[in-house]
């Protein structure tokens, strides 16, 4: 852990610039929250925080699926509308949120939870792979500090592999 940093931002105002291609913004339960809108204002965010760095973005969120979505998923899915006027996606959904930002989908790493970590980089940068994290710069919304160990782990690990 001492290789690891964390550090806080604000998605729709101030984000913290990467400096290497080794740092990491990871939003956990975040973007859902969003309308279309502003997700794609976060996203531009995030991009231009990344600037030529070559920092990777992951993006921990429910990833429904395209045609009969089980009744856990489309209950969060309305939970998400009613409260915030946010929404679940379907991967296509969020394909095209990222490629209205600027970005690419560069790997979908499925997880043993309803969740999925969409790895994506912006567009107009070189995607160079890291092997090393030193810094990671956390947008969580109600994770325990046990949930983000197992998530870093698995994604290490993946990106390691």
């Amino acid at each position: 852990m001492e290789r690891m940093h964390f550090q806080a931002g604000d998605l729709l105002s101030s984000i913290p610039p990467a400096q290497s291609d080794k740092d990491i913004y990871l939003l956990s339960a975040v973007l859902h929250g969003f309308d279309d809108d502003t997700c794609i204002k976060a996203l531009t965010h995030l991009a231009s925080a990344s600037g030529n760095s070559g920092a990777c973005i992951a993006v921990m969120e429910v990833v429904l699926p395209e045609i009969r979505a089980d009744i856990a998923r489309v209950s969060f899915d309305m939970q998400m509308f009613m409260g915030t006027r946010g929404r679940e996606r379907t991967l296509t959904q969020w394909k095209s949120l990222f490629e209205r930002s600027d970005m690419a989908l560069q790997e979908v790493v499925g997880l043993q939870s309803f969740g999925s970590i969409l790895v994506i980089r912006p567009k107009r940068r070189s995607i160079a792979m890291f092997r090393s994290i030193p810094r990671v710069l956390f947008m969580m919304d109600g994770q325990t500090p046990s949930t983000r160990s197992v998530l870093m782990k698995n994604l290490v690990c993946r990106r390691l592999a």
